[in-house]
């Protein structure tokens, strides 16, 4: 058989298809400078019948500028936050930039229907939640806190209007937390941190050990709260409360005849059976 028998393959013609390729990427970079080129004209239009002389003088200087589209933007962004137009956003060049615009014109107004158009969900509910918080306040109504979708700022919100949450007051706002605000100003007055180790809430217990050990280090105490080991079972405080669990009001967690410390330093975990994740 005559290998020149086997048909043989055709070459594809490369020519053409460079040629289409090539114009393909230049119809792409053509649009590109075209809607750049647009969008900067608009934007130059809204400095020019919105903007102050010295405005105007600066975005004509921008074309020196080492970005000069960043430059631009960042003169429609404050532009449109002096005006308070979300409609001048619009002209910015990225979404990152838009959204900054709206949040900051969000702030300006104190009108909520700004975040709306930001890009991102969280962002655009955090933007809400700002100025839910910054009507209440300056109105001092409280009834516009419970517009606030996070609860920490929700409740932040609440104490900017009625002040922090004591014992005195927490009967009638929150009374699940009354006996951890107890122990937390008990923890204050005392300056002993066996009362923040007895409060359920933890982020609570945290603060209340932080803000303990700071007015030890005001006062000059000799013993910093990090070495305390409050029911001398060889783990300090902290770790029990931060690390591992344990109950650092008592020597022996899981009651198992072993004090906490010695579990640990054995490789065992102090609140039952089984050895510490690695």
């Amino acid at each position: 058989m005559d290998f020149n028998d086997y048909p043989q393959q055709k070459s594809l013609p490369w020519k053409p298809i460079a040629l289409i390729a090539g114009g393909v990427v230049l119809g792409i970079v053509v649009v590109f400078v075209v809607v750049r080129l647009i969008q900067s004209a608009r934007q130059e239009d809204v400095v020019i019948q919105n903007g102050s002389a010295q405005m105007r003088e600066e975005f004509t200087r921008c074309e020196e500028s080492a970005d000069p589209d960043a430059c631009r933007d960042g003169l429609v962004k404050d532009l449109a936050q002096s005006e308070g137009s979300v409609e001048m956003c619009d002209l910015l060049e990225t979404q990152e930039s838009q959204d900054n615009c709206y949040w900051s014109v969000a702030r300006t107004t104190q009108e909520a229907a700004a975040c709306s158009g930001i890009s991102v969900t969280a962002y655009a509910q955090r933007c809400a939640d700002d100025v839910a918080l910054a009507t209440a306040v300056e109105s001092q109504d409280i009834q516009r806190c419970e517009g606030i979708v996070d609860e920490r700022r929700e409740e932040q919100c609440v104490e900017r209007i009625l002040g922090p949450l004591t014992s005195e007051n927490c009967q009638g706002r929150h009374p699940e937390r009354c006996e951890d605000i107890g122990l937390l100003e008990q923890a204050k007055e005392s300056r002993e941190t066996a009362y923040c180790l007895e409060i359920v809430d933890e982020s609570m217990a945290i603060s209340c050990v932080d803000a303990v050990e700071d007015l030890i280090e005001a006062q000059g105490d000799i013993q910093p709260i990090e070495e305390s080991d409050t029911d001398d079972d060889g783990l300090q405080d902290l770790d029990e409360l931060l690390t591992y669990g344990s109950d650092p009001l008592n020597p022996d967690t899981d009651g198992d005849g072993y004090l906490d410390g010695a579990e640990v330093a054995a490789g065992y975990d102090p609140n039952g059976s089984g050895r510490l994740e690695e």
